[in-house]
């Protein structure tokens, strides 16, 4: 998986693709958590684009809602209470 496609699942998920799962398909679950763990951290480094990755829950959201290793939360703006995964 190259960081183009990592940068256009991010782009859809807050974009066209809000609320909803976007999976990230690699050789092994191994590889696929080191390609989001590239991802969470192109968002973090990013000024424009770090407020959208949940590291902490919210007020609307369950306290398992946050980043993780396996999964990433973007923020959903139209709908707080559903954020989208990848």
């Amino acid at each position: 998986m190259t960081t183009s496609a990592l940068i256009e699942d991010f782009q859809r998920a807050i974009a066209v693709c809000k609320g909803r799962d976007i999976l990230i398909i690699a050789q092994s679950q191994d590889h696929a958590n080191e390609h989001l763990r590239t991802l969470n951290a192109m968002i973090i480094n990013s000024v424009r684009y770090s407020r959208y990755l949940i590291t902490e829950p919210a007020e609307m959201l369950f306290r398992e809602e946050k980043t993780k290793v396996k999964v990433a939360y973007i923020y959903n703006p139209d709908n707080p209470r559903r954020p989208t995964r990848i």
